[in-house]
Protein backbone atom coordinates (compact mmCIF):
# COMPACT_ATOMS: atom_id res chain seq x y z
CA UNK A 1 0.00 0.00 0.00
CA UNK A 2 2.85 2.32 0.85
CA UNK A 3 4.27 1.60 -2.22
CA UNK A 4 1.29 2.73 -4.88
CA UNK A 5 1.21 5.42 -2.53
CA UNK A 6 4.81 6.30 -3.70
CA UNK A 7 4.11 5.91 -7.16
CA UNK A 8 0.63 8.02 -7.19
CA UNK A 9 2.63 10.79 -5.48
CA UNK A 10 5.77 10.53 -7.93
CA UNK A 11 3.28 10.66 -11.01
CA UNK A 12 1.83 13.55 -9.45
CA UNK A 13 4.83 15.36 -9.15
CA UNK A 14 5.86 14.61 -12.69
CA UNK A 15 3.13 15.70 -13.79
CA UNK A 16 2.84 19.09 -12.15
CA UNK A 17 6.37 19.68 -13.61
CA UNK A 18 5.09 18.76 -17.37
CA UNK A 19 4.87 22.93 -18.39
CA UNK A 20 8.08 23.40 -16.98
CA UNK A 21 10.28 20.93 -18.89
CA UNK A 22 8.30 20.69 -22.38
CA UNK A 23 5.52 19.85 -24.33
CA UNK A 24 6.44 15.73 -24.91
CA UNK A 25 6.78 14.57 -21.29
CA UNK A 26 3.00 13.41 -21.06
CA UNK A 27 3.40 11.44 -23.67
CA UNK A 28 5.67 9.50 -22.33
CA UNK A 29 3.55 9.24 -18.95
CA UNK A 30 0.72 8.15 -21.19
CA UNK A 31 2.95 5.11 -23.44
CA UNK A 32 6.88 4.94 -22.77
CA UNK A 33 8.88 6.19 -26.09
CA UNK A 34 6.15 8.15 -27.85
CA UNK A 35 7.33 11.50 -26.17
CA UNK A 36 10.77 10.40 -27.88
CA UNK A 37 9.32 9.47 -30.83
CA UNK A 38 8.02 13.77 -31.01
CA UNK A 39 11.81 14.53 -30.81
CA UNK A 40 12.67 11.63 -33.63
CA UNK A 41 14.87 10.17 -31.20
CA UNK A 42 13.49 6.75 -33.09
CA UNK A 43 16.01 4.20 -31.46
CA UNK A 44 15.53 5.72 -27.51
CA UNK A 45 11.65 5.13 -28.70
CA UNK A 46 11.97 1.96 -29.75
CA UNK A 47 13.47 0.58 -27.28
CA UNK A 48 10.96 1.69 -24.67
CA UNK A 49 8.14 1.02 -26.86
CA UNK A 50 9.16 -3.04 -27.30
CA UNK A 51 9.79 -2.88 -22.95
CA UNK A 52 5.96 -1.53 -23.13
CA UNK A 53 4.45 -4.00 -25.47
CA UNK A 54 6.65 -6.88 -23.79
CA UNK A 55 5.13 -6.52 -20.27
CA UNK A 56 1.49 -6.00 -21.51
CA UNK A 57 1.62 -9.29 -23.19
CA UNK A 58 3.66 -11.23 -20.32
CA UNK A 59 0.69 -9.17 -17.93
CA UNK A 60 -1.99 -10.75 -20.23
CA UNK A 61 -0.65 -14.29 -20.44
CA UNK A 62 -0.05 -14.24 -16.47
CA UNK A 63 -3.39 -13.04 -15.79
CA UNK A 64 -5.40 -15.69 -18.22
CA UNK A 65 -2.79 -18.39 -16.02
CA UNK A 66 -3.92 -16.82 -12.89
CA UNK A 67 -7.07 -16.75 -13.94
CA UNK A 68 -6.77 -20.48 -15.16
CA UNK A 69 -4.89 -21.81 -12.39
CA UNK A 70 -7.33 -20.33 -9.87
CA UNK A 71 -10.34 -21.66 -11.53
CA UNK A 72 -9.00 -25.25 -11.51
CA UNK A 73 -7.90 -25.31 -7.99
CA UNK A 74 -10.98 -24.47 -6.58
CA UNK A 75 -13.02 -27.08 -8.75
CA UNK A 76 -10.76 -29.51 -7.67
CA UNK A 77 -11.17 -28.63 -4.24
CA UNK A 78 -15.16 -29.02 -4.30
CA UNK A 79 -15.14 -31.77 -6.03
CA UNK A 80 -12.74 -34.01 -4.41
CA UNK A 81 -12.37 -31.98 -0.73
CA UNK A 82 -15.90 -30.69 -0.43
CA UNK A 83 -14.62 -27.33 -0.45
CA UNK A 84 -17.26 -24.42 -0.75
CA UNK A 85 -15.92 -21.60 -1.88
CA UNK A 86 -18.85 -18.79 -0.50
CA UNK A 87 -16.56 -16.01 1.18
CA UNK A 88 -13.94 -17.82 1.62
CA UNK A 89 -10.32 -16.04 1.28
CA UNK A 90 -6.81 -16.84 -0.06
CA UNK A 91 -5.39 -17.98 3.39
CA UNK A 92 -8.42 -20.13 3.69
CA UNK A 93 -7.24 -21.68 0.02
CA UNK A 94 -3.80 -21.95 0.98
CA UNK A 95 -4.99 -23.95 4.56
CA UNK A 96 -7.25 -26.41 2.36
CA UNK A 97 -3.83 -27.22 0.57
CA UNK A 98 -1.79 -27.60 3.45
CA UNK A 99 -4.36 -29.60 5.86
CA UNK A 100 -6.16 -32.99 5.20
CA UNK A 101 -9.43 -32.00 6.85
CA UNK A 102 -10.67 -29.70 9.53
CA UNK A 103 -12.22 -31.29 12.27
CA UNK A 104 -11.08 -34.28 13.99
CA UNK A 105 -14.16 -36.45 13.67
CA UNK A 106 -13.14 -36.43 9.48
CA UNK A 107 -8.89 -36.93 9.73
CA UNK A 108 -8.47 -37.38 13.30
CA UNK A 109 -4.78 -35.99 14.60
CA UNK A 110 -4.43 -34.36 11.30
CA UNK A 111 -7.13 -32.02 11.18
CA UNK A 112 -6.40 -27.98 10.79
CA UNK A 113 -8.02 -27.34 13.70
CA UNK A 114 -6.61 -29.95 15.84
CA UNK A 115 -2.99 -28.88 15.19
CA UNK A 116 -3.68 -25.09 15.68
CA UNK A 117 -5.37 -26.37 19.19
CA UNK A 118 -2.10 -27.77 19.48
CA UNK A 119 -0.07 -25.08 19.32
CA UNK A 120 -2.66 -22.87 21.14
CA UNK A 121 -3.12 -21.02 18.08
CA UNK A 122 -7.18 -20.70 18.65
CA UNK A 123 -7.80 -17.27 17.36
CA UNK A 124 -6.47 -19.22 13.69
CA UNK A 125 -9.01 -22.28 13.76
CA UNK A 126 -12.42 -21.86 11.64
CA UNK A 127 -15.79 -22.57 13.16
CA UNK A 128 -17.27 -26.02 12.55
CA UNK A 129 -20.94 -26.29 11.24
CA UNK A 130 -20.38 -23.25 9.35
CA UNK A 131 -19.26 -23.87 5.76
CA UNK A 132 -15.79 -23.65 6.41
CA UNK A 133 -15.12 -28.06 6.40
CA UNK A 134 -13.25 -29.68 3.81
CA UNK A 135 -11.71 -33.37 3.58
CA UNK A 136 -9.66 -34.67 1.21
CA UNK A 137 -9.95 -38.17 -0.33
CA UNK A 138 -6.55 -38.65 -0.24
CA UNK A 139 -3.05 -37.20 -0.59
CA UNK A 140 -2.47 -36.91 -4.22
CA UNK A 141 -5.66 -34.81 -4.83
CA UNK A 142 -4.28 -32.37 -2.20
CA UNK A 143 -0.82 -32.06 -3.63
CA UNK A 144 -2.48 -31.50 -6.89
CA UNK A 145 -4.79 -28.63 -5.73
CA UNK A 146 -1.70 -26.97 -3.75
CA UNK A 147 0.40 -27.34 -6.86
CA UNK A 148 -2.15 -25.42 -8.96
CA UNK A 149 -3.08 -22.88 -6.08
CA UNK A 150 1.07 -22.06 -6.02
CA UNK A 151 0.77 -21.54 -9.84
CA UNK A 152 -2.30 -19.17 -9.70
CA UNK A 153 -0.03 -17.10 -6.59
CA UNK A 154 3.11 -17.01 -8.79
CA UNK A 155 1.30 -15.76 -11.68
CA UNK A 156 -0.83 -13.22 -9.36
CA UNK A 157 2.78 -12.02 -8.16
CA UNK A 158 3.88 -11.53 -11.19
CA UNK A 159 1.04 -9.26 -12.23
CA UNK A 160 2.29 -6.96 -9.60
CA UNK A 161 5.82 -6.98 -10.60
CA UNK A 162 4.86 -6.08 -13.93
CA UNK A 163 2.94 -3.52 -13.07
CA UNK A 164 5.55 -1.95 -10.89
CA UNK A 165 7.58 -2.28 -14.39
CA UNK A 166 5.53 -0.37 -16.30
CA UNK A 167 5.51 2.26 -14.10
CA UNK A 168 9.10 2.33 -13.64
CA UNK A 169 9.27 2.31 -17.46
CA UNK A 170 7.16 5.79 -17.46
CA UNK A 171 9.34 7.13 -15.20
CA UNK A 172 12.55 6.34 -17.05
CA UNK A 173 10.39 7.72 -20.30
CA UNK A 174 9.73 11.01 -18.44
CA UNK A 175 13.56 11.66 -17.32
CA UNK A 176 14.80 10.65 -20.44
CA UNK A 177 12.67 13.26 -22.61
CA UNK A 178 13.57 16.05 -19.93
CA UNK A 179 17.29 15.30 -20.51
CA UNK A 180 16.53 15.71 -24.11
CA UNK A 181 14.66 18.71 -23.85
CA UNK A 182 17.00 20.19 -21.48
CA UNK A 183 19.70 19.72 -24.02
CA UNK A 184 17.38 20.64 -27.08
CA UNK A 185 16.61 24.32 -24.95
CA UNK A 186 20.57 24.47 -23.82
CA UNK A 187 21.65 23.83 -28.14
CA UNK A 188 18.95 26.64 -29.22
CA UNK A 189 20.22 29.20 -26.46
CA UNK A 190 24.16 29.02 -27.99
CA UNK A 191 24.69 31.63 -30.58
CA UNK A 192 27.72 33.70 -31.24
CA UNK A 193 28.80 36.87 -33.34
CA UNK A 194 31.78 38.08 -34.83
CA UNK A 195 33.04 41.99 -34.66
CA UNK A 196 36.17 43.08 -36.06
CA UNK A 197 38.92 40.58 -34.58
CA UNK A 198 36.59 39.44 -31.45
CA UNK A 199 34.53 36.83 -31.15
CA UNK A 200 31.82 36.73 -28.98
CA UNK A 201 29.70 33.51 -27.66
CA UNK A 202 26.21 33.50 -26.04
CA UNK A 203 25.50 30.42 -23.94
CA UNK A 204 22.36 30.87 -22.39
CA UNK A 205 20.71 27.97 -19.38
Amino acid sequence: MKKNKLYIIITFIFLFNIQAYGSQVWKSMIMPGWGEKGLNENKRANALLFSEYAMWALFIFSNDQYSSYRNDYRNHGEHYAGVDWLSKNDLYAANVGNFTCLSYDDCGDEAYNVIKAQNFLWDDKYPEGEGYEWNWENRNDRLKYDTWRNKSKNYDEAKGFLIAGMFINRIISVIDVFILERKSKISSDFSYSSQGSNLKIYYKF
